[in-house]
């Protein structure tokens, strides 16, 4: 066996253990060294935005692109992506902000449970070996959707509040994220076809292309919850509040995902597909989004749920055996 397929093996057995060791170590990092927390915005959002793209990046060029079309044709999955992000994971995130006591912090979650599909979806996708033409075909359909319900949903949460939401400021990352690896991904596994063939892509390649995923994913984790150790830290109560809440969205959506896909028949591959799409958030838009009018406390849950997201898509990822046996 090649190094590149030990690698990729040992880090996909224990990522999960991986990704909690990642995240103690951020925190520490982030509370024993103070410059980390004064990096500029500017430069930190751009790294983040950096490392979200080479998160998918291997993604793209795994991905069959002939695809795409045909993915988009699968009508029930589609439709049931929609559903679960626009209806089924707003309405829990509603009911269960219940756990929350700060208003201001409660607005915060609904926000951060507005948004699907993370950057690190489909690379979530791609370990679970779901069907990655699908989900990147549903992304594009989520994103164009978002442009209209995701400012009708923050109307309705800020109720009476005056509210001037730049669509496409809120939009533009997540369009430079996807678009951008997608291009040059494609770009790369035409290149490689035409060198190489395509039996060297799923065959050779893709070990590096794993192993790829998981080392820039846990780098992700790193900055994201460094930069944000300090305030973790000093709010322990509203910490715990928003984990809960959070964690018990994405069981209950895993749950229902798992009996109403079951009783549909949805293949394993598609069901895969339609709930890494589900239960992870982007929380850079979410975070513009927060940043719209609204106080500094509002913007708490779009900063702390990425520390916690990847941990728990992480650990539904383990549980693939139970899915295949649930979902063949």
């Amino acid at each position: 066996m090649s190094l590149a397929k030990k690698l990729a093996g040992g880090l996909r057995r224990y990522m999960l253990l991986c990704t909690i060791v990642t995240a103690l170590v951020a925190v520490v990092v982030g509370l024993s060294v103070p410059a980390v927390t004064k990096i500029p915005s500017g430069i930190f959002k751009n790294s983040v935005m950096v490392l979200a793209a080479a998160t998918i990046f291997p993604s793209m060029i795994l991905l069959q692109g002939e695809k795409l079309g045909s993915a988009l044709k699968q009508l029930k999955p589609v439709l049931m992506v929609i559903l679960y992000a626009y209806a089924l994971s707003p309405l829990l995130a509603y009911l269960l902000s219940a756990l929350i006591s700060s208003p201001d912090i409660k607005l915060g979650f609904l926000v951060s449970n507005t948004a699907p599909a993370s950057a690190a979806s489909l690379g979530y996708v791609m370990l679970a070996e779901g069907n990655l033409e699908l989900a990147t075909a549903n992304v594009f359909v989520l994103v164009v959707l978002g442009i209209v319900l995701i400012p009708a949903y923050l109307y309705v949460y800020a109720s009476m509040m005056t509210l001037s939401v730049p669509v496409v400021e809120f939009v533009k990352p997540v369009l430079a994220v996807l678009a951008v690896p997608l291009l040059v991904g494609q770009l790369v596994r035409r290149y490689l076809i035409r060198r190489r063939g395509a039996s060297f892509i799923s065959g050779e390649l893709k070990p590096y292309l794993s192993a790829t995923t998981v080392l820039m994913m846990l780098t992700l984790i790193f900055i994201l919850i460094s930069r944000k150790a300090v305030l973790i830290v000093r709010r322990p109560h509203n910490t715990l509040e928003i984990v809960g809440a959070y964690s018990a969205v994405v069981l209950i959506t895993v749950l229902i995902g798992l009996m109403i896909n079951r009783f549909l028949k949805i293949r394993y591959r598609e069901h895969q597909a339609i709930m890494f799409l589900t239960i992870t958030k982007n929380q850079s838009v979410a975070a513009a989004m927060a940043a719209c009018g609204f106080g500094p406390a509002v913007a708490l849950a779009p900063a702390l749920i990425p520390a916690v997201q990847p941990v728990l898509a992480i650990a539904y990822l383990h549980a693939e055996k139970i899915i295949k046996r649930l979902i063949p």
